[in-house]
């Protein structure tokens, strides 16, 4: 019996279908078989790690698993765009306690580094990572790393210490507390890279920025660090760290000014103040700007002749220099103007300066003017000294012209200094007029 067209299409279709699938399944079994053998091959050739590797070895691969892990972190801790949400993802995955751990792997050098620098990371964010940070004791660890042998493991420790101790008063107590400034100082050595020098100076830095400071007895010891550091020229960055650190230390009790003065601080401060860079000058001038607040201290800070270099920079300097040129002279002379040598230049030059182009400059030195005049007069009985000089160096005309200047802010303020200063000036020449000629200009 012979097939029609239609059914032996069927057949076929069905025919194909079947070998088809049946050739499937072959190349599926084949494949398992082929995995199979394989695997046997692979457990003949290399037996399981616990039968082929020492309790020692296997230690040795977890170590670079440990340090592979490290670099991986520090690696996205320095290149992530938000540092702090990956450092809040470390500290919730639980990872702050075994990089802890690590530090202590003095066996370890470059696991130690790894862990340091990643904590200093950490350390460095809000003030929630640096908590984390100390309070999985890491702070008494990090101390010890500083006499390491390793000069790496050193430096990171510094480095994460300065971001510990700049965050809070209570974090920079701690490490006070645990001996961090001897080890911390003996990194000032001949031996020092200058990235070393820098951290370490930055670090002294942070110990003195955060308010309250500690007590001056605990400190005292870095002001020989500080006189070196300070003779530093060849890096702007440690110059000026250096620098920043004085002006926060010489803040407070005058047992703290004569202390600097002691250590022979003050010489190279005035130096400095021929410094090129704002960043020096500025330090510089709001030392020698405490050190005169001090009424001991402040004879000698005018017989070394400081209001020359200061009446320079507050010719030539930028506004942020001027600035605090300004408050400087305010603190050395206030009271005390008719015993200062230099003192007439340096009214004559603010009174120069209210015909300055800046609104800021001319702002400052009207409110200069304002403050050490005010300060004379609560000062003398006869006559205030200061308004003498301002009305001498017509800078009673030049305040008289700001009252219509375009500036607000500087109308304004000339117009408040104008009463009180004319007035002075005014009891200024009846005192002379009552001595008459039994008083001789000078």
């Amino acid at each position: 019996m012979s097939l029609c067209f239609t059914e032996t299409t069927d057949v076929l279709r069905l025919v194909n279908t079947e070998g088809r699938r049946q050739i499937t399944e072959n190349r599926k079994n084949e494949r398992k078989r082929i995995e199979a053998d394989s695997e046997d091959e692979r457990l003949t050739k290399e037996p399981r790690l616990t039968q082929q590797f020492t309790p020692d070895e296997l230690e040795n691969y977890r170590n670079v698993f440990r340090l592979k892990l490290m670099r991986m972190f520090c690696e996205i801790l320095s290149t992530v765009k938000s540092c702090s949400s990956y450092a809040d993802k470390i500290i919730q995955d639980g990872f702050v306690p075994d990089f802890v751990e690590f530090l202590s792997r003095n066996d370890f050098p470059e696991l130690q580094f790894g862990a340091a620098w990643a904590l200093g990371n950490i350390a460095s964010g809000t003030s929630h990572h640096t908590k984390v940070v100390v309070d999985h004791d890491a702070v008494p660890t990090f101390i010890k790393l500083l006499s390491s042998p390793c000069s790496d493991v050193r430096e990171q420790a510094v480095w994460a210490l300065g971001n510990i101790v700049g965050d809070s008063c209570k974090h920079r107590d701690l490490a006070l507390k645990e001996g961090v400034l001897p080890p911390l100082l003996a990194q000032l050595n001949e031996h020092a890279t200058l990235s070393m020098l820098r951290n370490v100076t930055l670090t002294l830095l942070n110990f003195f920025r955060v308010k309250p400071q500690p007590p001056f007895e605990q400190v005292r010891c870095v002001l020989p660090a500080l006189h070196i550091l300070i003779n530093f020229d060849d890096d702007l960055c440690l110059l000026s760290s250096a620098c920043w650190a004085l002006s926060y230390l010489s803040v407070g009790s005058n047992d703290k000014i004569e202390a600097l003065m002691e250590a022979g601080l003050y010489p190279r401060l005035v130096d400095l103040l021929k410094h090129p860079s704002p960043a020096v000058q500025i330090p510089a001038i709001r030392t020698l700007s405490n050190i005169a607040r001090d009424n001991y201290q402040r004879r000698a800070v005018i017989d070394d002749k400081l209001i020359e270099p200061l009446i320079y920079l507050l010719q030539t300097a930028e506004f942020a220099t001027k600035k605090e040129v300004v408050q400087a002279v305010i603190n050395i002379i206030s009271g005390r103007s008719g015993r200062i040598v230099g003192l007439q230049d340096f009214i004559e030059t603010l009174c120069d300066l209210l015909e300055d182009h800046d609104p800021r400059i001319i702002t400052v030195c009207l409110e200069g003017l304002e403050i050490i005049c005010s300060e004379e007069s609560k000062c003398t009985t006869d006559f205030n000294f200061v308004a003498k000089l301002i009305d001498e160096a017509q800078g009673l005309d030049k305040i008289k012209a700001l009252q219509s200047h375009d500036n607000d802010e500087i109308r304004r303020k000339a117009l408040e200094v104008w009463d009180p200063m004319y007035n002075e000036a005014r009891n200024v020449w009846k005192f002379f007029e009552q001595l008459g000629d039994l008083f001789l200009w000078c």
